[in-house]
């Protein structure tokens, strides 16, 4: 796997990074190669077809979880600002029940 501990313009860090640089380009390529598959022959669009519903059904799934985590950022930012107060209110020695209506 990729190592960050060579130091820069040594003979390692040259090799890795061209080894970086070769591997990029293997993915770029597999990525065209599927691409081009899927989408300019017909047995790839029967492919995709066919795979759609499943892409639909991961699609709404990812799109719940991103009202989830939504919903628990908003809880979180609450109970933060709830602390920010009291502890505000700790520090200045005023509490809601010393302040008089």
């Amino acid at each position: 796997m990729y190592d960050l501990r060579f130091t820069p313009g040594t003979e390692d860090a040259v090799n890795n990074d061209k080894l970086m640089i070769a591997m990029s380009a293997a993915v770029g390529a597999v990525a065209g190669g599927v691409a081009g598959y899927l989408f300019l022959t017909e047995s790839g669009r029967r492919s995709l077809r066919s795979f759609q519903p499943m892409l639909d059904e991961l699609a709404r799934d990812l799109g719940g979880v991103g009202q989830s985590l939504h919903g628990v950022t908003g809880a979180a930012l609450s109970g933060w600002r709830l602390f920010d107060e009291f502890v505000n209110e700790v520090s200045t020695g005023r509490t809601r029940s010393s302040v008089t209506h």
